[in-house]
């Protein structure tokens, strides 16, 4: 296992969403006409697995291979759902909006609470 100081830092640990989200990025336009075309669809499969790894997460034991595995995927999952529900919508659900202003001030705070 890492170091705990690397178990955050590692590059390797983010270079998967870092090419996920450049990916993304450079296929804006063709991701957000897909979106439009099949919202619903990846709605309901990104809830289902956002709802799976929930309640996979409370049945695992909280120290375990599967469960810290599982607490990746689940971020990965969420971030996906959020960017099905809004991508190529004018007009962003006002959580949305709402995660979105309060996020800097999170960052800056959250290891004050830590």
């Amino acid at each position: 296992a890492l170091p705990m100081f690397w178990q955050f830092r590692s590059p390797a640990r983010t270079l998967g969403s870092f090419l996920v989200g450049w990916r993304a990025s450079l296929s804006r336009q063709r991701l957000t006409e897909h979106l439009r075309e099949f919202r619903r669809t990846w709605l309901v499969v990104f809830v289902t697995l956002f709802l799976l790894g929930g309640t996979g997460l409370a049945v695992l034991p909280e120290v375990s291979r599967a469960s810290h595995a599982l607490e990746w995927a689940q971020c990965y999952v969420t971030l996906a759902l959020v960017l099905v529900a809004t991508a190529g919508r004018h007009d962003a659900p006002k959580l949305v909006c709402w995660l979105s202003d309060a996020s800097y001030p999170i960052y800056l705070s959250h290891l004050f609470f830590v």
